[in-house]
């Protein structure tokens, strides 16, 4: 019987502004394996060198301090790139709702929620 091989994003950019954060969405995609590689950066000027590059199929950003910014640059400038936003911000949805992300998930996020929405994206 032949094995189906599953979908993985080459390249997944988590750019939070929180370290902590990052790392445990981090952990969530290697126990997955659903990308080849995950780099993390929590500095806008990182994340814009890092999208520069052309192989980041997935950014996922909250949208406080300068993640707007990076939403805006990554839909202006690479829009093939999938954007994955997660926000606990009071008016945070109306805003993602208004930047058309690929998804929006409201913090707390559980890990089930999360591996969700990136398997929804390699469909």
């Amino acid at each position: 019987m032949r094995q189906e091989k599953k979908k993985k994003f080459r390249t997944v950019l988590l750019a939070d502004s929180n370290s902590a954060i990052n790392n445990i969405m981090r952990k969530h995609i290697e126990n997955e394996k659903i990308a080849e590689e995950i780099i993390t950066s929590e500095n806008r000027v990182e994340q814009e060198k890092v999208l520069r590059l052309g192989t980041v199929d997935v950014l996922v950003t909250g949208l406080k301090y300068k993640g707007v910014g990076i939403v805006k640059f990554t839909k202006e400038f690479f829009p093939e790139t999938k954007i994955v936003i997660c926000s606990g911000s009071i008016n945070s949805e109306d805003l993602a709702t208004a930047m058309h992300p690929n998804v929006f998930i409201r913090k707390p996020i559980t890990r089930r929620e999360f591996i969700a929405a990136f398997r929804g994206l390699l469909l």
